[in-house]
């Protein structure tokens, strides 16, 4: 399946999902939480860094390893040949958890989110 990925729109649709903005809120604004459940706006889902930024911070423990298996599977089909048709598989694969490693990254030096 993950040969999928190698198809440009697919990668696409993967990007915008990940590192999608979802609404924006001001790090200094405090989180107003729904009095009622179901809520009647999703204004609490609001985030100063992006959704990307609110998984790493809550569950780690399901992005980042998907991250990882995500390359491990793209890094199976290595053939040995640069010319190999899985190497622009690998190059994104390897593009996208860097990108997402970033992320983790600026969690762990809070600074660089100010």
């Amino acid at each position: 399946r993950i040969a999928a990925i190698a198809d440009e729109r697919l990668q696409g649709v993967l990007e915008a999902a990940v590192f999608e903005p979802g609404p924006w809120r001001s790090a200094r604004q405090p989180v107003e939480l729904p009095k009622e459940i179901p809520a009647p706006n999703r204004a609490h889902l609001a985030t100063p860094g992006g959704l990307l930024l609110g998984e790493l911070c809550h569950s780690p423990h399901a992005t980042l390893p998907a991250t990882a298996g995500l390359l491990k599977s793209a890094l199976e089909r290595d053939t040995g040949r640069a010319s190999a048709a899985p190497v622009g598989l690998i190059f994104y694969a390897i593009r996208l958890g860097c990108r997402i490693a970033r992320y983790a990254e600026a969690l762990l030096a809070p600074e660089t989110l100010e």
